[in-house]
């Protein structure tokens, strides 16, 4: 008894080929991701808020910036922290206590700026914007 073999072509382009993948939109699990690009990108961008932070906080007039700045000032205090400076107001160190506090308030500023760059990176990534309930024309039976 004869049997027919039946050729297959395995040359062809599967689920996993990068011929057939989409379009690189920076995700962290594609391989064509350049994580050196986007960790320069980062760095640019907290750099840029950081003088626009710093350049806000300059004026009596924004609030807004103070307020958030202070936020991450009071949210990342450490009991240490406040212990030398404590200590250090106690002995009449005032040099010492305005270092502590510039180099706290700078390291705010800092957190501050890498979450707004954070928030920039994460918003340009997004491919698609995701709709919402209202933004949905069909009902769950798929009739518009």
């Amino acid at each position: 008894m004869h049997y027919r073999k039946f050729r297959h072509d395995y040359g062809k382009p599967g689920y996993g080929d990068s011929c057939t993948w989409g379009k690189a939109v920076g995700h962290p699990g594609d391989p064509r991701t350049d994580h050196e690009q986007i960790r320069r990108r980062l760095d640019m961008l907290t750099d840029t808020f950081g003088k626009q932070i710093r350049a806000r906080l300059s004026r009596d007039d924004d609030d807004d910036t103070t307020v958030q700045v202070a936020d991450r000032f009071i949210r990342y205090l450490n009991d240490s922290e406040v212990v030398d400076i404590i200590r250090d107001a106690q002995r009449g160190r005032k040099e010492n206590v305005f270092r502590t506090i510039t180099r706290l308030i700078g390291e705010s500023v800092d957190a501050l700026a890498e979450t707004r760059a954070m928030e920039q990176l994460d918003a340009a990534q997004q491919p698609f914007s995701c709709p919402t309930f209202r933004d949905c024309r069909h009902d769950i039976g798929g009739r518009a």
